[in-house]
């Protein structure tokens, strides 16, 4: 594309560019001549960082887009691409280190070792980025350049007092310099500061550089034309896992935070997939979506004894364009740790419409708290529990209402995290669940059933008398509403009577209900 030849790759030179690497990745720095006292240092890898382009947070495709694009306030020269361009560039060699557990990413190319001779002239008597001819508006960088090379007997010419101009669809475009100089010159026309830009049809761009001196012209010019193209979203090299989350996280909680970077703006889709490295997949699920990433929750609960995962996630981006990531991550070890774990699960048991009883399975890893506490806010509900003890009952509930309960462990001041629990009351007033009448044509019927503990039952249900006046009375623990004819049940097991009779004018009937409170 660039219209230099095609140069092979020199395999030799592979453990050279992988000890390069590992200097610079160990240092978390970048240097050309590092010093012996640097990480991982060696011979073998100083002299490949001392011939060599350099990148650290990337790697493989993304470092070589990177020397090409060559951006930062000390790249103005942009040397990367000029010796990735240099019609005398023989082989390259490439060491490459992805990251891992907490060290970037980085790259050492190989460009400077060995040199064609004769060299290749450029196709086009120069070598620009971007080239004459077709280019993907992703391959569209700020900088532009030209760069003509002197060897043997040819001259290398000055572009110190050369001018550039640059007219496009609309017309001319202001021109600012990066660097002028021998062999080279650097520039951005307007608009292109924040390139690359993308384009929906092809455009075109005139170059024209002209007063350059030394060599065997004094212009050049050329058109660029920048066609659509769409690249697939890059998965950023490190992910950061949540500093909150340990082994003993719950379900629904956020663990990995996983961010991307997609040139066109595209609107980018996460998800986990099978392949290569998708181990853990089923223990997370995508969850909410950040600026240019998401993040992984867990979609159960955690093995609180695995503090390593693995997961394999694709992006796709709108036009179709994927990109499949593995990352591998470690999370806090919860028995290490001074944060107590959330209770292991909980139930809501014995539910009638005014209370219910709440129970646990304390954390198996971590400091064991010494107290519970389960309640609700809205409505207001609340019950505590002291260790070993892994049950509570809540008390004067709302009947057929939704409670949304939070049980946590406490140690002091300090509490776990929340476990949640929905359960609901029952709507419908208790009746008893056992019913035996006696003889019917008995004087007096005898009705027996079973109540539960602070259930109400209806009086009306069970019992037909004469309309007209009524009266009760009560032996035992319940309690009666004559108005509403109901009976309640005490809180407590045990047992009550009821005796209720009916009478209108001469018309009497007695009937006696007795009931076990269970």
């Amino acid at each position: 594309m660039a219209g230099v030849a095609n140069v092979p790759y020199l395999s030799e030179l592979n453990a050279q560019q992988q000890a390069s690497t590992l200097i610079q990745v160990a240092t978390g720095s970048l240097s050309h001549y590092p010093p012996t006292s640097s990480p991982c240092w060696t011979q073998s890898g100083n002299d490949g960082a001392k011939s060599s382009n350099l990148a650290l947070v990337v790697h493989g495709v993304n470092a070589i887009s990177g020397y090409v694009q060559d951006p930062g306030s000390n790249n103005t020269m942009v040397s990367h691409r000029w010796w990735l361009l240099h019609p005398m560039l023989k082989t390259v060699t490439s060491g490459d280190i992805p990251a891992s557990a907490g060290k970037l990413g980085g790259n050492s190319l190989n460009v400077t070792s060995t040199y064609s001779t004769p060299p290749s002239a450029p196709r086009d008597g120069f070598v620009a980025w971007p080239p004459p001819g077709y280019v993907p508006d992703d391959a569209i960088y700020p900088r532009w350049s030209v760069m003509a090379y002197g060897y043997g007997a040819v001259a290398t010419p000055d572009f110190s007092n050369a001018t550039v101009t640059v007219s496009g669809p609309n017309g001319p475009l202001s021109v600012s310099y990066d660097h002028k100089g021998s062999g080279r010159i650097v520039f951005t026309p307007s608009g292109f500061a924040s390139a690359p830009l993308q384009v929906t049809t092809d455009t075109t761009y005139s170059v024209s550089v002209s007063g350059v001196t030394g060599g065997s012209t004094n212009a050049y010019s050329y058109q660029v034309i920048v066609t659509p193209f769409n690249q697939s979203p890059v998965p950023n090299e490190k992910a950061y896992v949540n500093n909150s989350a340990t082994s003993c996280a719950l379900a629904g909680q956020e663990i990995l935070y996983m961010y991307y970077t997609d040139v066109e703006g595209d609107k980018v889709t996460t998800s986990l997939v099978e392949g290569e490295g998708d181990t853990d997949n089923a223990w997370f699920t995508v969850g909410k979506s950040l600026s240019n990433g998401v993040v992984l929750v867990a979609a159960n609960d955690l093995d609180p004894t695995r503090l390593s995962y693995s997961v394999r996630s694709r992006l796709t981006d709108s036009g179709g364009a994927s990109a499949d990531k593995i990352t591998s991550f470690s999370i806090a070890d919860a028995s290490l740790s001074t944060t107590i774990c959330p209770v292991r699960s909980a139930e809501a048991t014995n539910i009638n419409n005014t209370s219910m009883s709440v129970t646990w399975a304390k954390p198996t890893t971590g400091p064991v708290p010494t107290a519970y506490q389960v309640f609700s806010y809205n409505p207001w509900a609340s019950c505590k529990a002291t260790a070993p003890q892994a049950q509570c009952t809540l008390s004067n509930l709302k009947k057929g209402t939704r409670y949304s309960l939070s049980i946590i462990g406490t140690i002091g001041s300090q509490q776990s995290p929340v476990r949640t629990l929905i359960a609901t009351t029952s709507s419908a007033s208790a009746v008893a669940t056992t019913i035996i009448p006696n003889n019917s044509a008995a004087a007096t019927p005898i009705i027996r059933g079973v109540i539960t503990r602070n259930t109400i039952m209806k009086l009306s249900k069970w019992t037909v008398l004469p309309i007209g006046k009524r009266t009760f009375a009560l032996t035992g623990l319940c309690s009666i509403s004559t108005k509403a004819l109901t009976v309640k049940a005490p809180r407590t097991k045990g047992s009550c009577k009821v005796t209720i009779t009916g009478q209108k004018a001469t018309s009497k009937k007695v009937v006696v209900l007795k009931l076990t409170v269970k």
